[in-house]
């Protein structure tokens, strides 16, 4: 109940409330990214272990284009990826910066020297 997708590098033996989708003539990134639109929990088939079937899950329909306009989606969603993952690392960093900045002023390590601070009117009324 998670949603969570994995792509496997290797053959393997999964758990029975987990299920494996091989595709045919589709890309598995293509497939991965198709899937990882799609809420899994709308296809659970109730019981003491909710669980994916076969039987449920083929209800999902997948466009398969042609593999060359396949491969070109998964070669932009991947630079994508890599793009946000460059920004979360970015802001990470920015976060860390900002925490370490505001115990060095708030301990005193660091002082201000300038007191004259311009307050734009639009804060100033509210104190």
């Amino acid at each position: 109940m998670t949603n969570k997708r994995r792509i496997l590098a290797q053959d393997s033996a999964i758990d029975n409330n987990q299920i494996g989708i091989v595709g045919e003539e589709v890309k598995p990134l293509f497939l991965y990214y198709y899937l990882s639109d799609v809420d899994m929990g709308r296809f659970v088939q109730e019981g003491a272990v909710k669980s994916l079937t076969k039987s449920l899950l083929s209800k999902v329909r997948v466009p398969v284009p042609p593999v060359e306009i396949q491969s070109k989606i998964v070669a932009i969603l991947e630079s994508i990826d890599k793009q946000i993952e460059t920004e979360k690392r970015v802001k990470t960093q920015q976060e860390r910066l900002k925490r370490g900045l505001m115990q060095d002023l708030l301990s005193g390590t660091v002082r201000t020297t300038d007191t004259n601070i311009e307050v734009p009117e639009e804060i100033v009324q509210y104190g």
